[in-house]
């Protein structure tokens, strides 16, 4: 067990589907997940204001998300988006990331059907999936002159000036894509107004972006909506050196790569990988 209190399954699985499909397949991992460990419900249910703690990432194939997504196209002088749907077929990975003790719930429930062919209905295809392998991953984090956090999976950004996730940042300063792993980090759950400002200011004179980041607007469809979400390769300098603060720092980077960044985290959005260089 992870002496953090948090840790990640990381699945192997092959799957195909009998028909394209159109939604976010963090939908799919989703599906899974609870066609598998169904008593998973409870901690997926929306309570109104609080963090879920949870994590799932859509299908990964290659390092990258596997999902449908819009093409900007200009026809007749105008940005027209056409989706692209998805049609499944070979070997994919997804992670669950969560409390200790719900991952070692799902490894077990995983680890009994390796090998298992099951089917599940998803919208207006069948899924034929195979659990290959599990692992479970406890990340540990030490920083060093330069963190890196790149997106596996497109993140939506909430401010953290305002009390609902509709207002969207697409921007990737240190605390617009900490401020949410920084309130788990002090096992607050819900938002408040003092640990928001205390998050904004540890960030913002903690790191600073290197030149070198990158970020674009991705557009998924997801519930039957076009939503615009972020792609990114964030490089922050570490600029403090205090051990105090470098362990908050790194708790905090830990909770960012087990259960994501921004909202919509349980449905797939936010997943990142995180890096260091000295």
């Amino acid at each position: 067990m992870s002496d953090s209190g948090f840790e990640i399954l990381k699945v192997k699985v092959t799957a195909s589907s009998t028909d394209f499909i159109y939604n976010y397949t963090g939908k799919v991992t989703k599906a899974i997940l609870l066609t598998e460990v169904p008593e998973l419900q409870t901690v997926f249910r929306p309570v109104k204001g609080f963090f879920k703690i949870i994590r799932v990432s859509p299908l990964i194939k290659d390092g990258s998300v596997t999902t449908p997504f819009f093409e900007a196209k200009r026809i007749n002088g105008k940005i027209v988006y056409e989706l692209r749907p998805l049609l499944l077929s070979g070997n994919y990975t997804f992670e669950v990331g969560s409390t200790s003790d719900n991952v070692s719930r799902i490894f077990s429930k995983f680890n009994k059907v390796q090998g298992i062919r099951t089917r599940l209905k998803f919208e207006n295809t069948v899924i034929e999936y195979t659990i290959e392998d599990v692992a479970v991953e406890s990340p540990n984090m030490a920083l060093g002159k330069y963190v890196i956090i790149k997106s596996i999976s497109p993140a939506l950004l909430p401010t953290p000036y305002v009390a609902t996730q509709q207002v969207r940042r697409f921007t990737i300063t240190p605390a617009i894509l900490l401020w949410v792993p920084y309130l788990i980090s002090q096992q607050t759950y819900t938002v408040t107004e003092d640990l928001v400002y205390k998050a904004v200011k540890l960030l913002e004179t903690s790191f600073v972006e290197h030149y070198s980041s990158l970020a674009k607007v991705m557009h998924v469809l997801y519930d039957g909506r076009r939503e615009p979400a972020l792609h990114f390769r964030a490089k922050y300098i570490v600029l403090c050196s205090d051990q105090e603060r470098m362990e908050t720092l790194a708790r905090i980077l830990m909770v960012a790569r087990t259960l994501g960044v921004g909202a919509s985290r349980a449905n797939g959005f936010g997943t990142v990988q995180i890096s260091q260089k000295n």
